[in-house]
């Protein structure tokens, strides 16, 4: 089969030996590049003008390897083009339509000399490490430099906000902050921390005194849910009278102290009583006495007129003297009282008036006794410088029959030289 014709009527020339033929109008081949010399593709439907023919004496494109065929840079460029028409929709000589390509790009190439080096390069050993290479590193280690004292930290500022609430019965006191929070919570509502082990604030004392109310308790099915009269609430009737008592108890205390303000024969009467009240609850605290009378009272030195009969007479305007000089020579002479008893008595209590009553200071008061009693056992009194009477317990005064009692000190006057007693008086405890 020979070449067809084309549809000019103008048989096309075939192509010369080692050139590769021209495509027909219309089917895509290799894109022209402006300045090549080649001239535009006539529109379809006219003659075509026989493509140019080379001169013989252009070589032939290079082969690879001597093998006759062309390069693959060549072969790569036709493929790459051949795909790609003139730009222009043309129709071929069966009347097909092909589409146009006005945005093909050329691939950008590399030659082979770049293309070894580049793969050289990747696969190319590191260089070794050197001996200078590394004092250079260890030329770049800090030095080393004396120990510091640790700088202080700036103090943590507490952020907490003020305890702004009072802590109740059954709160939940913060180990942390000791906030209180309520039983329903988990963190507390200050510092966030976890209320698993904090403390429940326990109810006063006088509230745990208070008879607790329980749950009132119904037995199923004994009600219908309607209720037709009013029933009070377990323990509803003793705290309505008890509330009633509180209500008027408040009245008449209240009248009371207005009456006790106002009116001067209800305040006397009240008052009255409330000595009566008050003795009696003394004589029931505290211990009951019963005086115990001695049988006869000796002294060995008496002033005349001032013997020791004053001194259990019951009359505290008599007292009993008896010569006493401080700055005698040798110091000066006992003063000694003996006390005798009818019978083995038991003593208490010592109830000791110094001095003259009508002339107290003109005469000496004894400062310090030293009482002896019937059963060897001693004791030391220490009286104070007072008109007043002194009262004094006796520990060891048990099954006694007789006492001896030696004035020690005296606070001494400057007028007489003596000491005086107004009254001794002894005591038994009631059994």
């Amino acid at each position: 089969n020979g070449p067809r014709p084309s549809t000019g009527g103008t048989p096309a020339r075939p192509p010369a030996p080692g050139t590769t033929p021209a495509p027909p109008p219309g089917v895509g081949g290799p894109p022209r590049r402006p300045g090549a010399g080649a001239p535009p593709a006539p529109p379809p439907g006219t003659g075509a003008p026989p493509a140019p023919t080379p001169a013989a004496s252009t070589p032939a494109p290079p082969t690879s390897g001597g093998t006759g065929l062309p390069a693959a840079g060549a072969g790569e460029r036709s493929r790459r083009t051949g795909a790609a028409g003139t730009g222009r929709t043309g129709g071929g000589g069966d009347g097909r339509d092909f589409p146009r390509h006005d945005d093909t790009i050329p691939l950008p190439t590399v030659s082979e000399e770049a293309a070894r080096v580049r793969d050289a390069a990747l696969i190319a050993p590191l260089p070794a490490v050197t001996s200078a290479d590394d004092e250079d590193l260890l030329d770049d280690e800090p030095d080393a430099v004396l120990p510091q004292a640790p700088r202080p930290r700036p103090a943590r500022r507490n952020r907490l906000t003020a305890r702004t609430n009072v802590i109740r019965p059954g709160d939940l006191i913060c180990g942390d902050c000791g906030q209180g929070n309520s039983p329903t919570r988990r963190f507390c509502a200050r510092c966030g921390y976890e209320l698993r082990e904090a403390e429940v604030a326990r109810i006063p004392w006088w509230r745990r005194l208070r008879r607790r109310r329980g749950p009132r308790v119904v037995a199923l099915g004994t009600v219908d849910g309607q209720q037709s009269e009013a029933v009070p609430a377990p323990g509803g009737g003793f705290a309505a009278f008890w509330t009633q008592v509180k209500i008027v108890a408040g009245i008449v205390f209240g009248l009371s102290m207005m009456l006790y303000a106002t009116w001067a024969p209800f305040r006397n009467t009240v008052n009255e009583q409330a000595a009566e009240v008050r003795a009696t609850a003394r004589g029931l605290l505290e211990s009951q006495y019963s005086p115990v009378r001695p049988a006869k009272v000796t002294a060995e030195r008496s002033v005349k007129g001032h013997g020791t009969k004053h001194l259990v007479d019951l009359n505290t305007a008599t007292y009993w003297s008896a010569p006493y000089d401080a700055r005698a020579q040798g110091g000066p002479e006992k003063v000694v009282v003996m006390v005798e008893f009818d019978r083995v008595v038991r003593l208490d209590q010592l109830i000791v008036t110094a001095g003259a009553q009508d002339a107290f200071t003109e005469h000496g008061r004894p400062r310090q006794m030293m009482l002896t009693f019937t059963n060897e056992k001693q004791m030391r009194l220490q009286l104070k410088d007072t008109a007043k009477p002194q009262k004094f317990s006796l520990d060891d005064a048990t099954g006694i029959k007789t006492v001896r009692i030696e004035v020690t000190d005296v606070y001494a006057s400057e007028k007489n030289k003596d000491v005086s007693v107004a009254e001794l008086e002894f005591f038994s405890l009631l059994a």
